[in-house]
């Protein structure tokens, strides 16, 4: 999951932002907005709908890929974990926890530090 900055309009048509968490499976479109205020690009998340965002269309998939890259570090920590006793387990168990912070902090769960 993943925290972006939503853009959205009030009922006289002026922007405000609030924050949104997405899952990594979706769709980024480069599309500003022509609405003064408006995001930098939209989303789309599969099945629910569409985002107008603050962050950049390259600023989302930096964080869609560096999600996607601490998620597989930690199954493959976890994966390990499971298969290791002594010293080495407490160390692949230090490892993943370290994971888990960063892929709570993508989706801003955790304040980073």
């Amino acid at each position: 999951m993943i925290r972006l900055t939503e853009v959205c309009y009030d009922h006289l048509g002026n922007p405000y932002e609030k924050s949104i968490v997405v899952p990594d499976n979706i769709v980024i479109k480069d599309e500003p907005s022509n609405r003064i205020g408006g995001g930098n690009c939209k989303i789309v998340v599969l099945g629910v709908g569409k985002y107008e965002v603050k962050e950049t269309f390259e600023e989302v998939a930096r964080k869609v890929l560096e999600y996607r890259l601490s998620m597989e570090r930690y199954r493959a920590i976890a994966s390990a974990e499971a298969q290791t006793k002594g010293e080495e387990a407490k160390m692949l168990s230090w490892a993943r926890e370290n994971e888990r912070s960063i892929l709570n902090q993508f989706a801003g769960l955790e304040e980073q530090a």
